[in-house]
Order: structure tokens, then C-alpha cells, then sequence
């Protein structure tokens, strides 16, 4: 379904596909998280997939090259091999993906939390930059109900360097109104228990 929905337009951000395919009565419960994985290996698969013989004209699209496998090692907690990438010069802590995706957000949404303060060290003014979709890493862990109690560690990082929870994606949402949706009624209880400790 992914790579139709692709053919017909490429530029569909995880998001956006997300909606989309939660319409269908098989998918109506697929979680963000699924979709935005499958997406990138569906990616690579059409990267990577060799020309057929009708478009002959047109050049090969690159395969990835090395360095751009960053994203990945961030998702992965892969510190060592992230950081060997920075320190290369190939990445920074805010390069994006194709869908703007970094590996800050990365680390957020798997729940790396020491690898996620190491990137915000490097670069604190990572905190709130957003994918193509508009969204931040507050927005990217609102969405990942899987993390568990990992949220909390992260939840709080985020907001102790100025995650803002005000940020809207590109579809009018806060990270709140994100993990409404999601139904990660943790990250709003981690949200609410420190507000009331700053209080």
C-alpha cells in the first residue's frame, strides 16, 4: 500500500501516509511508529532498486552513502558509530533525513535518552527543530506509545533544554494533542507531573 500511495505521490511525509492509512479497516489501528519505519525501508528499497528497462533515460538515483546511515545508529542507540559520523564532518546532530527526520529525533523516539543529552550537548539548538511534518522531538515521543516508562527520562530531558510545547506540526498539533491521538497517556502524565514540580 506504502509504495502505491509513493508512485502516486513521492513527496507523502510519514504523517501524512499515516492518516491515510489508518482510513483502511485493516490498518485502522497501525500505530505511527509502523508506518514511519516501513516508509524508510520502502524508501531504500526504491533507492536502491535498479532502473527497469523503459526508463533506461533516466539515471540511477544514488544508493546511501556512508555517513547517511546516522539516522539508523541514533534509532539504534549506536553512540559510538553516531558521534564517529559527526566527528567526521559527514553529519551534525540536526542533519535531516529526506523527510527532515534528524538524528535528534531519532534518539527521542526509540528512547535513547544518553545518547539523546550527548546530541543536545553538541547542539542545543536542535531541541526544537522540526521534520517536513512539522515535528519536533516533543512531538516524536508523543507518538511513541511503545517506549514505556523510557518516555519519562526523555520527556523530561526535552523539557529541561526548552522543548517547547507550544510547537504546532503541520497539521495544527501540539505534542499533547499528538500523544492524545496516539493514546500515550503517559506522556502527558510525565508532562503534567512536571509542571506541578515547577510550580
Amino acid at each position: 500500500m506504502l509504495r502505491e500511495l509513493l508512485s502516486q505521490d513521492p513527496s507523502h511525509g510519514y504523517r501524512g501516509l499515516h492518516a491515510i492509512v489508518k482510513e483502511e479497516e485493516d490498518f485502522k489501528d497501525i500505530g505511527m511508529k509502523k508506518v514511519q519505519n516501513a516508509l524508510k525501508v520502502v524508501r531504500q528499497e526504491l533507492e536502491s532498486a535498479p532502473p527497469s528497462s523503459g526508463d533506461a533515460s533516466k539515471p540511477a538515483k544514488r544508493k546511501a552513502g556512508p555517513g547517511e546511515n546516522i539516522w539508523t545508529a541514533a534509532s539504534d542507540g549506536e553512540s559510538a558509530r553516531v558521534f564517529e559520523l559527526i566527528e567526521s564532518g559527514e553529519c551534525t546532530p540536526i542533519s535531516p533525513d529526506e523527510n527532515g527526520y534528524t538524528p535528534i529525533h531519532a534518539a527521542a523516539s526509540w528512547g535513547h535518552a544518553e545518547l539523546l543529552r550527548d546530541l543536545l550537548d553538541r547542539c542545543p539548538e536542535g531541541i526544537n527543530v522540526a521534520d517536513s511534518d512539522g515535528d519536533t522531538a516533543l512531538h516524536h515521543v508523543a507518538g511513541a506509545e511503545e517506549l514505556g516508562d523510557r518516555v519519562d527520562a526523555i520527556v523530561v530531558l526535552l523539557l529541561q533544554r526548552s522543548g517547547d510545547l507550544a510547537i504546532k506540526n503541520a497539521e495544527g498539533q501540539t505534542p499533547l494533542d499528538v500523544a492524545q491521538e496516539a493514546g500515550h497517556h503517559r506522556f502527558a502524565e510525565v508532562i503534567e507531573a512536571e509542571s506541578t514540580s515547577k510550580a
